[in-house]
């Protein structure tokens, strides 16, 4: 059996498993939008280094099989822009797939884990370079009761292997999410 397949039916085994494990949770389907303060660091071989803040708005789209795991994708794209020495430098958009393990610790309070993969497109001027990079954060909901749910959440969106032209990128993220489940 090669790594992938074995990958394949450990993510199906977990699956049927947390969906069988508590008979009185109802398994539930959540979509949200997001806001992603992203704070990116900027070395640039030679000449020096950087930091600026991109904002980025998306969506989630996500499906709880268990009150502690799920699995969601999120879309984001760039609403701002930040100039580095004369030059635009931004990051335009992420695309995520990631597990969610959660931890309810109060009715209306729960702290969870991300961990996933994701893609990553940054653009310096005209040129645009996308990465594919290992994405994982830590978050709390919050709500009262109702199907709403207040996110705020730490991410790390792409690590300094993140190189495009002699520039290597940094990202860590804090989101605002308001998840509505159904």
């Amino acid at each position: 059996m090669n790594i992938h397949n074995g990958y394949k039916t450990l993510l199906l085994s977990l699956i049927c498993l947390t969906a069988h494990a508590n008979d009185d949770y109802i398994q539930r389907g959540y979509i949200g939008l997001g806001y992603a303060y992203i704070d990116t660091n900027v070395d640039v071989v030679g000449v020096g280094s950087d930091s600026f803040d991109n904002g980025l708005l998306g969506g989630i789209v996500g499906y709880q099989f268990h009150r502690n795991f799920g699995v969601e994708f999120r879309g984001y794209a760039n609403i701002d822009d930040y100039e580095f020495m004369g030059v635009s430098v931004e990051v335009e958009n992420s695309l995520s797939l990631l597990a969610k393990g959660m931890l309810p610790v109060h009715e209306h309070f729960n702290i969870y884990g991300l961990v996933g993969y994701g893609s990553v497109k940054g653009a310096i001027a005209d040129a645009s370079q996308t990465e594919s990079v290992l994405q994982f954060g830590v978050g709390m909901g919050i709500n009262n009761g109702s199907p709403l749910e207040l996110q705020i959440e730490w991410l790390r969106l792409f690590d300094d292997s993140f190189t495009f032209d002699g520039v290597n990128f940094e990202g860590d993220s804090i989101n605002i999410n308001l998840i509505y489940h159904m």
